[in-house]
């Protein structure tokens, strides 16, 4: 919830939508070893800045916001881009397993000789396989995309909640896209939110 931290108050009490994720140890372990000094990686740049309000390759301080020394990317700014981390992990799988099938049935040969692949896999075929994908995803849910192209995904519904100085979005309901149902629980629900005499 970092991009809305500073105006967390008014949306206190509000319902949004999240995706399915779960800790990926190893990259957890990884990311403790990240900072902006040993990686040069332009987009963790970008995500650590917006995640301080700090600005990196300022060593004078010259904007009076250079960033300090010490966190690394597991203390703070990757907690947000996690969530985000089972989505790129199955995006990358589901073509791997889509061009792995296609060779399968079209072009096995290739496996053996990679000359074979720029004639076998053409655009159109590799959407089809990837159309057709039925798998598990590491996020836990079941991955499958419609005639469109978008995928069926199973979503969480969250209300964003203030427990002591911090804001959590808790889980308050579920989408499942397999049978197209959505189930809540209403237990979790912080009502008096609502009320201008609230009392959280």
């Amino acid at each position: 919830l970092y991009q809305i931290a500073a105006y967390a108050q008014t949306f206190e009490g509000s319902i949004f939508v999240d995706h399915l994720h779960r800790d990926i140890p190893s990259l957890n372990d990884y990311l403790h070893t990240v900072t902006p000094a040993n990686d040069d990686n332009v987009w963790l740049n970008e995500e650590w800045e917006a995640y301080y309000n700090c600005k990196l390759n300022d060593p004078e301080n010259a904007t009076g916001r250079a960033c300090l020394p010490g966190p690394t990317a597991a203390d703070g700014v990757c907690q947000v881009m996690l969530p985000w981390a089972c989505t790129i992990i199955d995006a990358a799988n589901v073509m791997a397993n889509s061009i792995h099938r296609l060779v399968m049935d079209h072009c096995p040969d290739a496996f053996a000789d990679k000359r074979g692949l720029r004639q076998c896999i053409t655009g159109p075929l590799l959407l089809s396989y990837i159309l057709n994908t039925s798998m598990q995803g590491v996020s836990g849910g079941h991955i499958q995309f419609d005639s469109a192209g978008n995928m069926l995904e199973n979503l969480l519904y969250k209300q964003i909640q203030k427990t002591g100085a911090a804001y959590s979005g808790v889980v308050v309901g579920s989408w499942n896209a397999a049978n197209r149902q959505i189930v809540t629980n209403i237990h979790p629900i912080r009502w008096t939110i609502f009320s201008r005499n609230k009392t959280v």
